[in-house]
């Protein structure tokens, strides 16, 4: 019930994905999408968004749910009226295939969303909710079942995009897995990011590092390596995978 940690816990929480991401070439445009831009609306954290979607590299190519979002997603943030009507076709397109309940509702959030139409979205977030409650792919039991981080994401967007235009025309969802006094929280302190709270042990210390990393602009395996080398970190120690992947290419 601790909402003020909690709000703290989503900014660790994108702040490490979001490093971890950036530095594994596997990743691509949709992926930083899909996994990436949720946990940072969701977090408070809109002025991330223009380094990994930047506008400048235009949508994203291929058929899947996930290039179908974030091109909705990219129409609205930039306020980009052709690469909305664009991506409203490719919805349109998406939402007549054979998909899961819960990539129907999340693409009709943001469909909802780029045409400004409040009283379906209103549906549409309560059915995300209900969609995540049942969701069984990879990563998902009853712990993250039960906390719709994409349905927070959506919630937070009417606040950051088009200038708060939409901000308040929605009733909130009323799921479980949507915690309404969080969202509540968030805007009764002007939606701003939480702070880092977890201190890691000295064999651990790369993940200390990489809470207080200032974000680059741009080239994101070479600066943020060296960034974490100027605070001392050493990188010669695999950690993990994606750190081992970064630091053989910038060592």
């Amino acid at each position: 019930r601790d909402l003020e940690y909690l709000n703290d816990v989503l900014y660790e929480n994108a702040q490490l994905n979001q490093l971890s991401l950036v530095t594994d070439p596997e990743t691509d445009h949709t992926y930083f999408g899909n996994n990436v831009m949720p946990l940072l609306l969701a977090a408070c954290l809109p002025e991330r968004i223009n380094l990994i979607l930047p506008v400048e590299n235009g949508p994203a190519h291929s058929s899947s749910s996930g290039a179908v979002i974030v091109n909705l997603f990219m129409g609205i943030w930039y306020q980009d009226p052709d690469l909305r009507d664009a991506a409203l076709a490719e919805a349109e397109k998406k939402l007549g295939q054979k998909i899961t309940a819960f990539e129907k509702a999340y693409i009709s959030c943001f469909k909802d969303i780029a045409v400004k139409d409040t009283d379906a979205l209103e549906a549409d977030l309560d059915e995300l909710c209900k969609a995540h409650a049942k969701r069984k792919d990879f990563g998902m039991d009853a712990f993250t079942r039960g906390f719709c981080i994409e349905a927070h994401a959506i919630y937070n967007l009417l606040h950051f995009a088009y200038d708060g235009e939409l901000e308040g025309k929605i009733r909130m969802p009323e799921q479980k897995n949507f915690c309404l006094d969080l969202a509540l929280w968030q805007k009764e302190h002007g939606y701003r990011h939480g702070k880092v709270v977890t201190s890691y042990p000295e064999d651990m210390d790369i993940f200390n590092k990489m809470l207080q990393c200032e974000l680059p602009k741009d080239k994101y395996a070479q600066d943020v390596a060296d960034n974490l080398r100027s605070m001392g970190a050493d990188l010669t120690v695999k950690k993990a995978s994606f750190f081992d992947k970064l630091f053989r290419k910038n060592k």
